[in-house]
């Protein structure tokens, strides 16, 4: 019979009348009914697969008679626990798990691997093999077999020692040059490569496997960072760049949006392209900082308190040391690397009145009496009190203080503060420091004219000293 099992007949002779009964002698052959009967007849049988290699025999007992059985043996089949290893350069010890009812015997293609125990065995088993150091560079690979089974070892190449001295380094978004050092124990077959197109390879230089690798690099013109590598035998050295020079395009006033001189605690709004990060930003509470996500604004090397930064605006303060000057110069700082110095005129005041829009113009930031954001849907009454929120008022008393919230003593401006409200002059009851706003921020409280017209865009007019402010504001007067 097949190793894969299967079924047979045995035809019996036997004199009529006479009885005969069958029986199996071995488990794995299974007499099918009837398994008796009288006279001449045929038994049927089936035999179950042999797993086993060896062949096998049995019996079936048929009065008194045995018909042998014989069936093959299973074909061979091997696995491993694993079909490939890898080893380090340096070389090791590994195993591999056998399984199968056969017998084997295990052996190396290659010199470089040694079969150290279990090279042959009958059934399940553990083969263990031991793999020499590799004195290439290039990785190798090589066989084990085992059956019909191949085991692949794959081997790393050798690691030529180059130790770099710095491995990285820092530079501003300008161009500019550096170097770094090369120690190698291998003797000098090394030499650098760029990896970047804006960092090259000026020189080097190599004795006894160490020198030194001079470079040059292109300015950044991105605002943002990049990195660049020059690889040395495998290592790499990292040269990070900053971003391009900040590029101040235009500097207006906070509340007016227009462009004009500037003057002590004055809220401005910079513009232009890489002036601070790419996320944009905004301070918390007085007091402000000077510096904000790697953003500084310098007036005359004089930093100003910062209340926003982004990739192209930064919002500042003029710091009140301008204070009696005609002239100033702006630097707009980012990550180390400044922009190039902006002169702007100093005036002693430059009021803006802040608008809901931000423009500048339209309905102004303004307060009803009862606090209510004054409007066209909302305007206030003849002879009640409003509110107006501008900048650019200039020195006050106590002198100003950069960053910071009123305290106690509400700053007023040193110059007088007047409004207009439709052409209407129009009573100040208060010119000076908004509580809780940072210093520049100047709150005026009038009372509406009675004579002021009426109507959903009345404008409005600020003028500190002889400075005014911006045309175009407007409030809701019913």
């Amino acid at each position: 019979m097949p190793a894969e099992g299967g079924s047979g007949a045995i035809e019996i002779s036997s004199a009529p009348g006479c009885a005969w009964t069958a029986a199996s002698t071995a488990s794995w052959i299974s007499v099918l009914p009837p398994a008796s009967g009288e006279g001449e007849g045929a038994l049927r049988f089936s035999v179950a697969p042999n797993s086993a290699p060896q062949a096998r025999t049995g019996a079936i007992a048929i009065g008194g008679q045995l018909f042998s059985v014989t069936q093959q043996g299973a074909a061979c089949t091997y696995s491993l626990s694993v079909s490939s290893v890898s080893v380090p350069a340096a070389g090791g010890g590994g195993s591999v798990q056998v399984n199968t009812a056969c017998s084997w015997t295990a052996s190396s293609s290659d010199a470089w691997i040694t079969v150290t125990s279990g090279g042959r065995g009958t059934g399940d088993g553990t083969v263990n093999f031991a793999v020499a150091a590799n004195p290439e560079t290039s990785p190798r690979t090589g066989t084990i077999t085992i059956g019909d089974q191949t085991l692949t070892v794959i081997q790393a190449g050798a690691t030529r020692t180059v130790a770099l001295t710095p491995t990285e380094a820092n530079a501003p978004g300008v161009a500019g040059k550096g170097s770094f050092r090369v120690s190698a124990t291998s003797g000098c077959n090394w030499s650098p490569a760029s990896r970047a197109d804006w960092i090259q390879v000026v020189s080097w230089s190599c004795v006894s496997g160490s020198g030194v690798v001079n470079y040059s690099y292109a300015a950044n013109p991105a605002p943002s960072p990049r990195s660049g590598v020059i690889e040395v035998g495998g290592q790499a050295f990292r040269l990070n760049q900053g971003p391009a020079e900040p590029r101040v395009s235009a500097v207006a006033n906070g509340a007016s949006a227009a462009s004009g001189p500037v003057s002590p605690g004055l809220i401005i709004v910079i513009t232009g392209l890489g002036l601070g990060p790419a996320t944009a930003v905004a301070a918390g509470a007085p007091p402000l900082p000077t510096e904000l996500a790697g953003t500084r604004v310098l007036f005359d090397e004089i930093p100003a308190p910062l209340l926003y930064a982004s990739e192209q605006q930064v919002n500042a303060i003029a710091p009140y040391a301008l204070e009696g000057k005609t002239r100033t110069e702006l630097v707009v700082e980012y990550r180390g690397v400044r922009s190039s110095p902006l002169s702007l005129e100093v005036a002693a005041a430059a009021p803006g009145i802040f608008t809901l829009n931000s423009s500048g113009s339209g309905q102004g930031a303004i307060l009803n009496q009862d606090y209510s954001l004054n409007g066209p849907g909302n305007p206030a009454a003849r002879n009640a009190i409003v509110m107006l929120y501008a900048t650019g008022e200039g020195q006050t008393t106590p002198p100003g203080a950069d960053g910071v919230a009123p305290a106690d003593v509400l700053p007023r401006p040193v110059l007088p503060v007047t409004v207009e409200i439709g052409g209407v002059d129009a009573p100040v009851l208060y010119a000076g420091g908004a509580p809780g706003m940072p210093a520049g921020a100047m709150q005026v409280n009038v009372r509406v004219p009675a004579r002021a017209p009426t109507g959903p865009a009345v404008p409005v007019r600020l003028k500190v000293g002889n400075y005014q402010s911006q045309p175009g504001v407007t409030m809701a007067i019913k």
